[in-house]
């Protein structure tokens, strides 16, 4: 079973309009953290706004986790495109100890996109395919939809 720690990173460092730019990492998060703790946690790093973070136990047995963090429209406000959570997982003990985090981003819009878009459905922005997450913990409204990281959206 899995131990140990494992922290986070968030590197804005060459990001050319962020407010703050910079390599900023967690402290050590333990194996098990709770969603709001490692919430909290993120939002202590001073390049990192407002994040909502989900947790799924994996395997009670094992003590595996997932965790799902969304970035809300103010957590990171640049043209530049939202830089990946990097693991540290150095200190995480057990076999083939690892951590999953998914990153997914909740895009505002004017108009009241509900009757046409629903939960599971890909929108494609740019060059990029987004699914709208499926993450009940996620706000999906008329002008919030929370979108899966394009790595994680089938293409």
């Amino acid at each position: 079973s899995i131990g140990g720690a494992f922290r986070l990173e968030f590197d804005t460092t060459t990001c050319w309009d962020c407010a703050v730019k910079g390599l900023y990492t967690t402290n050590a998060l333990a194996y098990n953290i709770v969603a709001d703790d490692l919430k909290t946690q993120l939002e202590l790093l001073p390049n990192l706004g407002e994040v909502a973070v989900s947790r799924t136990v994996e395997d009670v047995d094992e003590r595996t986790y997932s965790w799902t963090v969304t970035f809300t429209p103010d957590a990171f406000t640049s043209a530049t495109p939202l830089p990946t959570l990097v693991k540290d997982v150095a200190s995480l003990t057990g076999d083939s100890p690892d951590v999953t985090i998914t990153a997914s981003t909740t895009i505002r819009t004017s108009e009241d996109l509900t009757q046409s878009v629903e939960r599971g459905d890909q929108l494609r922005i740019n060059s990029e395919t987004f699914t709208v997450s499926s993450d009940g913990a996620n706000v999906f409204d008329g002008t919030e939809l929370p979108l899966a990281d394009p790595s994680d959206s089938a293409a």
